[in-house]
């Protein structure tokens, strides 16, 4: 960018044409800072103050202007008579800068060397002859009045009007160059625009959609996976919950297929029982011992499993805003990034048990942000404050397992701090 912009810069210092202040022999510049003069911005200022009177300013201005251009130079005979005609159009103004500018266009014309034929103002408002008068002192539109001028320097006037012509040349080529350099800016933006987005932003927002993808598959049946147990720990706050609710009703399906399918075996051995009693035994001694009552016969009791504490991440809203559920997706320790929730078994086969919220800064700054999915499908709770650093759980919840759900069938009350 740098290297385009130094050539640009050194392109349009090249191109740009200067204006002409080396005017041909016989010709002075119309322009002098040095002398303190500027003649066509003196008479811009002349036209706008006696534009709407009777004085012919107009007679000034081919001096000064070819058409709409201002003039470089003026020949030192243009000059003698500009003075004259001045003399003529202004005279009598009581304007100060009138008086100026008459003087310091006489003092100029008188400085040069160059006689030329003069024109006296006593012929220029004469009674006689009004019109010849008119057309021999007047200026035409292209510059002084040839017929009165026919012994004028027309080689230097010549030389003027080459100069002025190249003078608008450059200007055309200047502008046509400053069009070209503003249409290759103006499309090397729009390039580098338009590689950013394709190249830089396009990709990044595929690769941000693509992060959450895996969402909108539909949930495995062995859910009990490293990656699985990943994905449950980072679900997004506004995950859709379709595929959790489908898993945990497959579950519940399971659960009950199961269970038929028990008491099918047990009414299938009780008849097979009943058609083929059981024989006696035979000890060593040769007596029979008999069989004991289904009745007296107390089972064994259960083994108590120990209650291991263990931990489950965000629940799942139900689908009537009512109690939530967890995935059986158990933590051994408490993760900020994937446990909100520390669970107690309360029975001897661990299908009940109380729950709380781990009062952690990590995942306390989560649920503040996003309580509608981490609180409240589990807990009840007062207003939300945003700034809370703790969240206090005063009374634990309870939830009860299905499968490989556990359902919440109490809410645990929590207070922010």
């Amino acid at each position: 960018m740098l290297r385009f912009l130094v050539v640009w810069l050194l392109l349009t210092a090249a191109f740009l044409p200067t204006r002409a202040t080396d005017c041909p022999p016989g010709s002075i510049p119309l322009v002098n800072a040095a002398k303190g003069y500027d003649w066509p911005q003196d008479y811009r200022r002349l036209e706008k103050k006696y534009s709407p009177s009777k004085v012919t300013i107009s007679r000034l201005r081919p001096y000064f202007f070819a058409g709409a251009n201002p003039k470089v130079c003026i020949s030192i005979a243009d000059l003698k008579r500009l003075s004259v005609t001045a003399q003529s159009v202004l005279s009598g103004q009581p304007d100060v800068f009138t008086k100026k500018f008459v003087a310091g266009v006489a003092g100029v014309a008188n400085a040069q060397d160059t006689p030329v034929t003069p024109v006296t103002p006593a012929v220029l408002p004469a009674q006689t002859a009004p019109v010849a008068t008119t057309q021999a002192t007047e200026p035409t539109a292209n510059g002084p009045n040839p017929a009165l001028f026919a012994d004028a320097a027309d080689a230097d006037t010549q030389q003027i009007a080459t100069l002025q012509l190249d003078n608008e040349r450059l200007a055309k080529k200047k502008d046509r160059l400053f069009a070209l350099l503003m249409g290759m800016v103006f499309v090397w933006l729009l390039t580098i625009a338009g590689g950013w987005w394709f190249l830089i932003r396009k990709p990044n927002k595929v690769q941000e959609n693509d992060q959450y993808a895996f969402l909108d598959k539909p949930t495995p049946t062995n859910t009990n996976t490293p990656a699985n147990n990943q994905q449950a720990g980072m679900l997004h706050p506004k995950t859709d919950l379709n595929p959790m609710k489908q898993e945990r009703d497959d579950a519940l399906k399971q659960r009950d297929k199961a269970e038929q399918a028990r008491r099918d075996a047990e009414e299938a051995f009780a008849a097979y029982r009943t058609q083929y009693p059981q024989k006696p035994q035979i000890t060593q001694t040769g007596e029979a011992t008999p069989i004991a009552d289904s009745q007296d016969i107390k089972p064994e009791p259960e083994k108590t499993p120990e209650k291991a504490v263990f931990f489950l991440g965000t629940p799942s809203p139900a689908a009537d805003g009512g109690m939530g559920t967890f995935l059986d997706i158990r933590q051994t320790q408490p993760d900020p990034r994937r446990s909100s929730y520390r669970f107690e078994p309360t029975n001897a086969n661990g299908s009940e048990a109380r729950f709380s919220f781990i009062d952690n800064p990590a995942i306390v700054s989560g649920a503040v942000r996003n309580p509608d999915t981490q609180l409240a499908p589990a807990c009840d709770y007062g207003s939300v404050n945003a700034n809370a650093q703790r969240i206090i759980t005063e009374t634990p919840g309870k939830a009860r397992k299905q499968a490989d759900v556990w359902i919440v069938i109490q809410k645990a009350k929590i207070r922010f701090a």
